[in-house]
């Protein structure tokens, strides 16, 4: 019952390190992912700002080129207009995104270049078209640049433009002259920032004519602004745009791999310290019932008899009550002499295997060494009980025979034994007064110590 017993208790225990282990690595596993994945969200942050910055940048600058030429008209407007081709063509050639300019005094289209392809353009009143005229008219307001878009053109193509109001009474803006517009590119705005070369996001615009958050969404999934993982604010040179993040690592090969790498080595590991464990744990029991177990009959030893009856005696079972047996087998060797010792081994194993049959199952028995054995008969302390039960363990041992080789041999044996009923005495005079009690026996035995007969055999 208490091997099962701790049989279930090894198996829940494996079972609970096995459970607990598993969980351990899988949290380390998700730890180690999620470091992982911090650290290419980082470095997918890092590309978004780098893009953020190249579009500021880009816009910034072919902004302030055209704002020199809106300088040029608020100095000279004459002068401007009759150079005009020639200062024209160097903005559009220095910047990275204008697509045309044209100047509106009074806000009437004048002049605009390229002329080729735009040549409708020239004498459209602003005030005419609502939706343009709307800008122009902020661009005024504000007295500073104002960027309207993005928006698709009647030509083709999306594109921001940069309205420049132009004063003739600059710094006061009282007497409005009319306005500079440059078609900036979209499209190769949008190129130059590449925001769909970046694995692991998901990127959307919002902020239509510089509006921010309380613009259109102009760019990407609307859906992103919902729940956004993170948000950043787009600088322009007139308003913000506001920029929607979803992080898509999931995909990211390489928080995969981290992860499946520390379930791997987790789990080898786990495995290795449960065999090391379980070979440690068998080793100990080996050793341990080695030091407390005799090695010929497999009974326990001398330093186990010690150890039991130390707790009968003056441990928690102070109150037990049982008979100590001291047991001799008569003309032991003789056995060794005649036949050999192999055959003394063979015959203390037949005596040892024979007493499971002639004890109760709570009853103790011992192998203290040479051809002694110790009983404990638990529970049992009336002498005339003690010695029924002496009397059939007896007859049921000799009752028992060995061949060896052409010969029969059946064991001897001798008892004595000391009652313990709680008395104030020592395991050392227990153990001396059975073991006198067993030399008495084995004066007065009127048995054979030993009998050795030839084997019958027929041909």
């Amino acid at each position: 019952m208490k091997s099962t017993k701790t049989s279930w208790f090894y198996v829940a225990l494996v079972a609970c390190y096995l459970y607990a282990s598993f969980y351990t690595v899988e949290k380390l596993a998700s730890l180690y992912a999620g470091e992982e994945r911090q650290q290419q969200q980082s470095l997918v942050r890092n590309q978004l700002l780098a893009a953020k910055s190249e579009l500021e940048a880009a816009l910034f600058r072919d902004t302030y080129l055209a704002d020199s030429l809106s300088t040029v008209i608020t100095i000279d407007p004459d002068a401007a207009v009759e150079n005009w081709f020639a200062i024209a063509d160097k903005l559009v050639r220095k910047g990275q995104l204008a697509r045309n300019v044209g100047i509106a005094p009074d806000d009437v289209i004048s002049n605009v270049y390229p002329l080729e392809g735009n040549e409708k353009a020239i004498g459209l009143d602003f005030r005419t078209r609502p939706e343009q005229y709307k800008t122009v008219m902020a661009a005024r307001t504000s007295g500073d640049v104002f960027i309207a878009g993005p928006l698709e053109l009647v030509q083709g193509g999306v594109a921001l433009i940069a309205r420049f109001p132009i004063f003739e009474d600059y710094p006061e803006n009282q007497n409005y002259w009319g306005t500079v517009s440059v078609v900036l590119n979209f499209d190769k705005l949008m190129a130059l920032a590449d925001f769909e070369g970046i694995e692991g996001a998901s990127v959307a615009l919002r902020g239509k004519d510089g509006m921010g958050a309380q613009g259109e969404v102009f760019y990407g999934d609307p859906a992103l602004f919902q729940k956004p993982e993170a948000t950043f604010t787009i600088q322009l040179p007139s308003g913000t745009w506001q920029m929607a993040v979803n992080y898509q690592l999931s995909n990211v090969a390489a928080i995969a791999t981290a992860r499946d790498r520390v379930r791997l080595l987790g789990s080898l590991i786990a495995v290795l310290v449960l065999l090391s464990s379980i070979l440690f744990v068998r080793a100990y029991n080996a050793a341990h019932k080695v030091s407390l177990h005799d090695e010929l009959t497999g009974l326990p030893n001398r330093r186990f008899l010690m150890s039991r009856l130390e707790e009968m005696v003056k441990g928690k079972s102070h109150s037990s009550r049982f008979t100590l047996v001291n047991l001799d087998l008569n003309g032991f060797k003789v056995v060794n002499d005649t036949f050999g010792h192999e055959a003394g081994d063979e015959l203390l194993k037949l005596v040892a295997q024979s007493f499971k049959g002639g004890l109760r199952s709570s009853d103790f028995v011992t192998r203290i060494g040479g051809d002694e054995f110790v009983l404990i008969l638990n529970r049992l302390a009336e002498p005339e009980k003690v010695n029924r039960v002496l009397a059939k363990l007896k007859q049921h041992v000799e009752a028992n025979e060995l061949n060896w080789h052409s010969k029969t041999i059946r064991p001897s044996i001798s008892m004595g034994y000391a009652i313990y009923q709680g008395q104030d005495t020592s395991i050392k005079e227990l153990m001396a007064q059975a073991d006198q009690h067993m030399y008495t026996d084995k004066r007065h035995s009127k048995v054979i110590p030993l009998t050795t007969t030839q084997t019958n055999t027929r041909d």
